[in-house]
């Protein structure tokens, strides 16, 4: 499982918001450990929980509630399984939720969802 908090940088000293270049940063510093796990034989990555959604999949046009480029990156190179994102409120049911993008489940969970993972 990995972890990313953090929105895209959308005031000048907003707590919590990144560049995507900084967000690419962040992601770069975990690949150690995935790849050292990877090696020793573990399974690969099943799940990433991230408050923002990846650019073009559930976000917004406005700048607040754009996704990160560095997440269309992270689901090639990683490869998960599921990848889970609040943010960015669904106020209609004509939006979609779940997308299936390079075999990940890209899930919005906003404001909650319950979910079933398989094995």
């Amino acid at each position: 499982m990995l972890g990313l908090g953090g929105s895209l940088r959308y005031k000048a000293d907003g707590r919590h918001q990144y560049t995507d270049g900084e967000m690419r940063w962040r992601i770069l510093q975990t690949l150690p450990g995935l790849w050292r796990r990877t090696a020793l034989g573990a399974h690969r990555l099943d799940l990433i929980v991230a408050h923002a959604p990846p650019r073009g999949i559930h976000d917004a046009e406005d700048l607040a509630h754009t996704g990160f480029d560095s997440f269309r990156w992270l689901l090639r190179m990683a490869k998960p399984r599921w990848f889970l994102h609040g943010h960015c409120h669904v106020d209609r049911n004509l939006r979609a939720t779940e997308t299936l993008v390079a075999g990940a489940h890209i899930v919005n969970v906003f404001p909650y969802r319950v979910l079933e993972m398989g094995p």
